[in-house]
């Protein structure tokens, strides 16, 4: 494969990756906005709407970052149970 079209692909990968973060938060803006008044539904929205558009906020921050390691922390997933 010509390192032209690895090139393209690798691109392709990183706007479609920007692309559905971006499709995901709203998505998730409209489902929350369905959710009742009742105060243990906006405590519940108000951390799935922080935790869905921290996505996006991740991507934009991984690409600005000054080394390779910076890089990859931003995109590595922790969980803590």
């Amino acid at each position: 494969m010509s390192e032209l079209k690895i090139n393209n692909q690798n691109l392709n990968l990183k706007t479609n990756l920007r692309y559905r973060s971006y499709r995901f938060s709203i998505e998730i803006i409209k489902l929350v906005s369905r959710f009742p008044a009742n105060k243990m539904y906006q405590i519940i929205a108000n951390q799935l709407l922080r935790s869905a558009t921290s996505v996006g906020a991740n991507i934009i921050e991984a690409k600005a970052s000054s080394s390779k390691k910076d890089f990859i922390n931003y995109y590595q997933i922790e969980t803590i149970y």
